[in-house]
């Protein structure tokens, strides 16, 4: 479980911690011009599959596998 109120970008751009990581429920924030599609694609490059469970505008709820 991942809930950092808006580190988890920079948390997740270092994909080498991630790789023992099987399953992750994150919240995430977007924030400055951030995007959803962008928060994917940063999840996605560390080796996951993606489920958005609960987005919205500002902030949402994502499901991340291997």
């Amino acid at each position: 479980k991942l809930d950092c109120e808006g580190a988890e970008w920079e948390l997740l751009r270092d994909v080498a911690p991630w790789q023992r990581v099987q399953q992750l429920t994150m919240e995430y924030h977007l924030a400055d011009g951030q995007t959803l599609a962008q928060m994917r694609a940063l999840v996605e490059r560390a080796g996951f599959t993606v489920q958005v469970v609960m987005p919205a505008d500002t902030f949402g709820l994502l499901v991340a596998r291997r």
